[in-house]
């Protein structure tokens, strides 16, 4: 029983870094097309570069971005 759960935590540490490889790969996960400025309230976080990443206006002077944003 005991080689089993070392199975089990090796099947599943593969698992999970092979689905994070996937996740960092893509730009957006399920998402779809919409038509322009049908979002007011989502924002492009950028640089002269262009785009870092996106964000959520919750006031007119204050975003909210992901962690990763920082790191940029």
């Amino acid at each position: 029983m005991h080689g089993l759960h070392g199975l089990h935590k090796f099947l599943l540490f593969h698992l999970l870094t092979c689905l994070g490889r996937s996740a960092l790969g893509s730009r957006i996960i399920h998402g779809k097309i919409v038509p322009e400025n049908s979002m007011p309230y989502m924002v492009s976080v950028q640089n002269n570069n262009g785009h870092i990443c996106g964000g959520f206006l919750v006031r007119e002077d204050f975003v909210v971005t992901a962690a990763h944003c920082n790191r940029k």
